[in-house]
């Protein structure tokens, strides 16, 4: 049968070539570890931007709300608690049935 020829030789057999080999993949190695601590930096200090604008923006919607007061006052005159409203009376008899 005839053996097919690939582009990469097999494993080095010569103590030479597997120092070489062992001293490339170590580099690769410790490059690859570099790249991915890079990667996981970037990606911390981008997630660290967006908790800061989110975190900016809570606090700037809390003094907003804080000084504007409770919902619905005008800030003239009104209390705290005091709803304020209309009402009108329907019908002053008692029901029938319970008087």
């Amino acid at each position: 049968m005839h053996r097919p020829q690939y582009a990469f030789p097999g494993p080095a057999r010569g103590p030479v070539a597997r120092i070489i080999a062992s001293l490339l993949s170590a580099i690769a190695l410790v490059a690859a570890a570099v790249l991915g601590a890079f990667v996981f930096v970037v990606a911390l200090g981008v997630l660290a931007v967006v908790f800061a604008a989110i975190w900016l923006r809570i606090t700037w919607l809390r003094r907003r709300l804080r000084r504007q007061g409770p919902a619905g006052s005008s800030g003239a005159g009104s209390r705290a608690g005091t709803i304020e409203g209309e009402y009108r009376v329907i019908d002053t008899t008692p029901p029938s049935g319970r008087a």
